[in-house]
C-alpha cells in the first residue's frame, strides 16, 4: 500500500497541530461583483459585507477598494495579460450602487513581475484612491472570486447545482444560498454525489455512485468558475477508483466497498499534507485516492469502538482545525445518526494498519449526509431537515450539538474552502507558497512537486544545466515524459497598500 508518511490517520500517536498552508493563498482575493452582493472586499479583516439598504452608504473608498478587487479577479482569469510594457485602464467609470471606480494597472518591474495599481472610487462629489503595489505570481488555481465568511460549497438538486451557502449570512436577510451553475460531467452521464471536499488551493473534489456502475472520482478546477449560475459548472474526471493491489477488487456503487467519504488532508504536521483520502460506506477502509487517476491505495481498516445499535455506514469524513479527523456514522435502520473521531493507531505484525474510532457526539435522529470542519474550531452537520453545529471539545457529550435551523439542503457532501475561511476568520493571511515541478540538477529522472517561496520562482524557471526548467503547478503522470498538470493560474500578491485623497485619476489617459 502507498503512504506519504507511513502514520495513521490518528489523533493520539501522530500529534496534530495547526500548520502552515500548504498550497498557497493571495492576500488580495479576487472577488465578483453581482447584482445580490457586493465585494467583500480584500482589506477588510472583520469580513464586512454591503448588501440592501447598506449599498445606499457605501463610500468613495470602498468603491476603489471594488476597482482593484474586480483586477485581482480579472488577472487571475487571464482576461487581463501582465507584460513588459503593461500600462492600461481597463475600468472607467464602472458603477457600482450609487458609486463609481476607475483602475489603472501598469508594470514597474519584470522578473518577478510587478504591477501599481491605482483605482479612484467616487460617490457624488467625494473621492478617494487607493495605491496598491502587487506581485504576479503563477500559482496553483484558486477559485477567483470572493465569498462571504463562512460559506459552504457542496452539489445539490435536479439538476445537480454547485452552490455556495454563507452560513453567517443566513439570519442577516440577505442572500445566503449563491448558485454557482449547473454540473456537468467530462464524460457525461449522471451525478449522484457521496461527498465533497475542498483542497487548500480551492479545487473541488466529488465521488460520484451512480447505480449500476463503481464509485468515480471527479474534480472541479477554480479557474472553470465565474459566480455566474447562468453558465455550467465542468466537472473533470480523475479516474474510476480502482484498488492498486487488487485491480480486480472493485468499488462497486451499492456494495459494502462503494465509497462514501472523502477528505483532502491539509492541515497535519506530517508529510501526508496534500492528499486525498476516501471512506468505504460499509467495509470501513480507508483509501488514498491518486490525485492523477483516482487510483486507490489502502490505508488503513476503521474500528469502532462500542457503537450501540444495528449497523455503521460511514457518509462523511472531516478534518478540523487541528488536523483531528472526524466522520459521520449512520445506523443501517437510518434512525440516528452520530460523530466519531479517530482516535488512536493499532497494529500488529500479523494484521493491517488499522485506527481506531471512539464515538464523539449525537447528531439527530435521521441519517447525515455531510460534514465539514472551519477554523472556529466547530464541525458543521446536516441532515435532510436541519443544520447541526458541534463542538467536539466540550466535556459533556450531550451537549455538543447544537440545531442552527430547519433548511433542506439535501447535500450528501460539503467543504469550507478552509484557508480562504482562515484569513477571514484570524485575519492572517497564511505563508505565501507555490507549487513547481522540480527537475533536480544531474538527476532529472527524479521529477518531483515540491513547494517554494515565490521569491525564488525565477531562479527555478531559468537554472541551467543540463535538466529542463521547472514547471508551475503539480508534475503530471509520467507517460514517456513529465506532463504539467493545466491546474495553474495567474494571480496578485499584495507588496504595499496606501489610500490617496481625491480622484488620483484625473485628467490621466493610457495606451491599450
Amino acid at each position: 500500500m502507498k503512504r506519504m508518511d507511513s502514520k495513521p490517520l490518528s489523533a493520539t500517536k501522530v500529534q496534530r497541530q495547526e500548520g502552515a498552508a500548504v498550497l498557497p493563498i493571495i492576500i488580495g482575493i479576487a472577488v465578483a461583483i453581482t447584482l445580490i452582493q457586493v465585494p467583500l472586499l480584500f482589506k477588510t479583516k472583520s469580513g464586512n459585507k454591503f448588501s440592501g439598504s447598506q449599498k445606499s452608504n457605501i463610500s468613495a473608498k470602498e468603491m476603489a477598494e471594488a476597482g482593484i478587487d474586480a483586477l485581482i479577479s480579472d488577472i487571475g482569469r487571464k482576461a487581463i495579460t501582465v507584460g513588459p510594457a503593461t500600462d492600461t485602464m481597463p475600468y472607467v467609470g464602472v458603477t457600482l450602487g450609487r458609486g463609481a471606480f476607475s483602475t489603472r494597472v501598469q508594470t514597474y518591474q519584470m522578473n518577478p513581475s510587478r504591477v501599481r495599481v491605482v483605482s479612484a472610487g467616487s460617490v457624488g462629489s467625494n473621492a478617494q484612491s487607493i495605491e496598491a503595489r502587487m506581485e504576479v505570481v503563477k500559482t496553483e488555481t484558486t477559485v477567483p472570486f470572493d465569498t462571504p465568511k463562512m460559506s459552504l460549497w457542496g452539489i445539490r438538486g435536479t439538476p445537480p447545482v454547485l452552490y455556495y451557502q454563507s452560513l453567517a449570512e443566513h439570519d442577516s436577510g440577505w442572500a445566503w444560498i449563491h448558485p454557482e451553475g449547473q454540473v456537468t460531467l467530462s464524460d457525461g452521464g449522471q451525478i449522484n454525489v457521496d461527498d465533497f471536499t475542498v483542497a487548500p488551493s480551492g479545487m473541488m473534489y466529488f465521488i460520484n455512485n451512480v447505480a449500476g456502475s463503481v464509485s468515480k472520482l471527479y474534480k472541479i478546477r477554480p479557474i472553470d468558475l465565474d459566480n455566474n449560475p447562468a453558465t455550467p459548472v465542468n466537472a473533470i474526471l480523475v479516474g474510476p477508483v480502482i484498488n492498486t493491489a487488487q485491480p480486480d477488487s472493485t468499488f462497486d456503487v451499492g456494495g459494502p466497498r462503494e465509497l462514501h467519504g472523502l477528505v483532502f488532508v491539509s492541515r497535519t504536521n506530517s508529510a501526508a499534507n496534500g492528499v486525498l483520502y476516501a471512506v468505504t460506506w460499509q467495509s470501513l477502509k480507508i483509501y488514498e485516492l491518486s490525485l492523477r487517476d483516482g487510483s486507490a491505495s489502502e490505508v488503513s481498516t476503521l474500528v469502532p469502538k462500542n457503537p450501540s445499535g444495528p449497523g455503521f455506514n460511514v457518509d462523511a469524513i472531516a478534518e478540523d482545525f487541528s488536523g483531528t479527523f472526524y466522520l459521520i456514522r449512520n445506523r443501517s435502520t437510518n434512525d440516528h445518526s452520530e460523530v466519531w473521531r479517530f482516535d488512536e493507531f493499532e497494529t500488529s505484525p500479523s494484521s493491517p494498519r488499522r485506527d481506531t474510532l471512539i464515538f464523539t457526539a449525537d447528531i439527530s435522529n435521521r441519517p447525515a449526509r455531510a460534514l465539514a470542519g472551519h477554523p472556529n474550531g466547530y464541525l458543521y452537520a446536516l441532515d435532510d431537515q436541519k443544520w447541526y453545529k458541534i463542538n467536539p471539545n466540550l466535556a459533556s457529550v450531550n451537549n455538543r450539538t447544537t440545531i442552527l435551523f430547519a433548511d433542506n439542503s439535501a447535500y450528501k457532501g460539503m467543504g469550507f474552502f478552509y484557508e480562504r475561511e482562515d484569513l477571514k476568520f484570524t485575519g492572517n493571511a497564511l505563508p505565501h507558497k507555490i507549487n513547481i515541478c522540480h527537475y533536480p540538477p544531474g538527476n532529472c529522472a527524479n521529477v518531483q512537486t515540491i513547494q517554494i517561496d515565490t521569491n525564488a520562482l525565477a531562479g527555478h524557471m531559468s537554472h541551467g544545466g543540463t535538466c529542463p526548467p521547472d514547471v508551475g503547478g503539480y508534475c503530471g503522470g509520467i507517460i514517456g515524459s513529465i506532463v504539467e498538470v493545466p491546474d495553474t493560474t495567474i494571480q496578485l500578491r499584495v507588496i504595499s497598500w496606501r489610500e490617496l485623497s481625491g480622484n488620483a485619476l484625473s485628467g490621466q489617459s493610457v495606451g491599450h
